[in-house]
């Protein structure tokens, strides 16, 4: 049986519909400490059997891609556990998610790679040099310089030195005072 882990923070009513979509199914909830706990599940209603949602003393204050985003998931993965066997999936989505296909035709596709692991990554070979900034007490995160980030005026000469300044910028070699050669660091799923 897999096991669906949500970690939830906004739009309740949204979140009921994901719900909906996943009967009898075995749903385990992380509400955001910054979220009002009691007005998110009034909203939500009376909540089927099948679902469980974690108590206010296992929620964490989530920043996007901050430690305690996955101090969330490891909180929702281990009320997990006791519903998985050795070839089932502990499934994360947020609580906005909703499946768009029939979520038989996911858990068909789980049980055709049984125990494959299915989280990409990448090493980040240049982690030594990457332009750190705090989030808050014990939390970082990668910088880079995106086109997004500056107003672009509709100038094809002054795009494309906008464009050569972001490359040279992105390829800064800064030193990361944070960085330490014990450990290998990698991007990609969460």
């Amino acid at each position: 049986m897999n096991v669906y882990c949500v970690i939830a923070h906004r739009d309740p009513k949204e979140f009921r519909s994901l719900i909906d979509a996943l009967p009898g199914r075995t749903i385990l909830v992380h509400l955001d400490e910054k979220c009002d706990r009691s007005s998110f599940l009034k909203t939500l209603g009376e909540l089927p059997q099948n679902v469980k949602v974690l108590g206010a003393k296992e929620s964490f204050r989530i920043n996007w891609a901050g430690w305690n985003m996955v101090r969330a998931e490891f909180a929702v993965f281990r009320r997990a556990l006791p519903f998985l066997d050795k070839d089932d999936y502990a499934i994360l989505l947020s609580g906005v998610c909703y499946p768009c296909r029939p979520v038989e035709f996911f858990e068909e596709f789980l049980r055709h790679n049984g125990s494959k692991e299915l989280v990409s990554y990448n090493a980040l070979n240049n982690v030594h040099t990457l332009n750190i900034l705090s989030t808050g007490p014990g939390g970082w995160r990668v910088k880079y310089l995106n086109l997004r980030d500056l107003v672009v005026p509709p100038i094809k000469p002054l795009v494309k030195m906008i464009y050569r300044l972001r490359d040279v910028v992105n390829n800064l070699k800064i030193p990361n005072p944070s960085y330490d050669q014990n450990y290998e660091y990698y991007v990609g799923s969460q």
